[in-house]
């Protein structure tokens, strides 16, 4: 199913603070599963791809607002430890190298 697709899902106008927006790197989707299973039943109904980088925005329909909240502070906490995520600025340049599509271009360039 594509975004467009899960774009118009009617808990957008209806319920949408019962959505919860994660954001969640490609090798965390076990993790997300075993998170979401321990809030109950859900259901994605949006996923975008963000640029350049390997991560998702994930919208996950919950069974209410309070616990979308809980599911939000639960990924929140689990972000926080996730050992998929850099930890610093210079974790995060080294990191993110790999995807860089113009590795020739120096740093330090001006116009």
């Amino acid at each position: 199913m594509r975004y467009h697709e899960l774009n118009d899902h009617p808990a957008r106008r209806d319920n949408q603070h019962c959505i919860a927006r994660l954001s969640v790197y490609t090798a965390e989707w076990a993790d997300l599963r075993a998170i979401c299973e321990q809030h109950g039943p859900i259901q994605i109904i949006g996923v975008e791809r963000v640029p350049i980088i390997p991560v998702f925005e994930i919208e996950v329909l919950c069974q209410d607002a309070q616990t979308a909240r809980a599911l939000d502070a639960a990924w929140m906490a689990y972000a926080e430890t996730s050992p998929h995520r850099p930890r610093s600025m210079e974790e995060a340049l080294i990191w993110g190298e790999r995807f860089n599509p113009y590795p020739k271009i120096p740093r330090d360039w001006t116009f």
